[in-house]
């Protein structure tokens, strides 16, 4: 990409959006190295804490469909503010939880609001460029940057827990938080040029019908569910995995964890190229095979019952290189076909993948097998669900 392509003021605001969406993934992750300390401390069960990962997710895309059908009446600027003073709320509930129940309150409370700036980052940057492949490239790289949050919040989660106790995690949260309302309030103009006069339940669900019946919207929108799903079914696992299975300290789990994650960020880093080079719909072809191949692997290393530190990293880096791959692109895929309400149509994506991820995350801490083997049979599965909606989409139509 280019920086010619775009504005100084343009790649402020990129900037800025980048910060403030990444935040809501960041909070996701941050305790988890603590969850094992979290559970003696609430007196609380394994099953309950691993839950607290899909429900945040869930609240996380329930809500999304809310503040993007509101951002088409009082901008995207304004709802970005109400969600991150939400979310604030929340952190604050969590930071003085004395129960289970209070602190799933409280990080229900930060889902909500934090999937404000998540949903609306990507429609902002939609609304600042209207070129489709470099909104496509563009979106590419602010997610490789977005996900670097699952990278180093584990590193910041496992230091302060180590330091502090794991409530200092959400001590932090609370400073980050009040640093994005204020950059937003400083930085950040609207960029909502045309608003809609009123706004109904009736005329949203009548917009969101409209949406669904893209046949390339729908298909993108289940390509990358189905690896959000994955991954988010290998963060809820990961931290029992890792530390109770495979016996890692907490320091030890905060590192492994950022190393496998930095790979979704390679992937998406790398993305641009194959974009490039061969083309959208080629692009995401080569992501799904990828993460097929890594659900693969990950069997057959069950099946042989060799479960080691680096077996169980093996496909789970592989599986996030694709998942770095297939986000962006599938995501930009979907939005590109549509000009007007892009509110609606960002709120409706992030909403329907992140429902469907979380759906497939909670399925997975209830199963009552080995975490291992759970995760391989989730890697294998969600790859072939997105390859048949590959095939169905792009054997007749779309392809760039």
């Amino acid at each position: 990409m280019n920086q010619d392509d775009l504005t100084k003021k343009d790649l402020t605001v990129i900037c800025l959006v980048i910060f403030i969406s990444m935040f809501g993934i960041f909070v996701s992750d941050i305790f988890l190295p603590a969850l094992p300390g979290i559970q003696v401390d609430l007196d609380t069960t394994q099953t309950l804490l691993e839950f607290s990962i899909p429900m945040y997710f869930l609240m996380f895309s329930l809500s999304q469909l809310i503040f993007g059908p509101l951002s088409e009446v009082y901008g995207r600027r304004r709802i970005v503010l109400v969600g991150l003073s939400i979310g604030l709320m929340g952190s604050f509930i969590v930071l003085f939880s004395i129960s289970i129940e209070m602190l799933l309150l409280g990080r229900a409370i930060e889902a909500i609001g934090l999937s404000a700036p998540m949903t609306l980052g990507r429609v902002i940057v939609r609304d600042k460029i209207k070129e489709d492949k470099l909104f496509v490239k563009v979106s590419s790289y602010m997610g490789a940057a977005i996900l670097l949050a699952p990278v180093i919040a584990p590193l910041f989660g496992g230091f302060l827990t180590i330091h502090w106790g794991w409530r200092s995690n959400f001590v932090f949260l609370v400073c980050i938080n009040i640093a994005c309302i204020t950059l937003v309030l400083t930085m950040l103009e609207e960029t909502l040029l045309t608003s809609v006069k009123r706004i109904s339940a009736k005329l949203t669900m009548k917009t969101f019908a409209h949406i669904l019946n893209h046949k390339q919207f729908v298909l993108n929108v289940l390509i990358s569910a189905m690896f959000m799903g994955g991954i988010l079914s290998y963060l809820a696992l990961s931290s029992f995995l890792f530390q109770e299975t495979l016996g890692l300290t907490v320091a030890q789990f905060s590192w492994t964890f950022a190393i496998c994650d930095a790979f979704i960020v390679v992937g998406m880093l790398l993305n641009p190229r194959i974009i490039d080079r061969y083309g959208i719909s080629r692009a995401i072809f080569i992501g799904v095979c990828v993460g097929l191949f890594a659900g693969i692997i990950f069997v057959c290393m069950c099946l042989l019952e060799c479960i080691t530190l680096l077996s169980v990293m093996l496909p789970v880096v592989i599986f996030n290189f694709s998942a770095g791959m297939v986000f962006p692109t599938s995501g930009a895929a979907a939005l590109i076909s549509f000009k007007k309400r892009l509110g609606a149509v960002g709120a409706l994506f992030g909403s329907s993948q992140m429902m469907i991820a979380a759906f497939i995350s909670t399925i997975s801490t209830q199963v009552p097998f080995k975490a291992e083997n759970v995760l391989a049979f989730i890697f294998l599965s969600v790859a072939l669900c997105a390859m048949i909606s590959y095939l169905i989409l792009y054997s007749k139509k779309y392809n760039k």
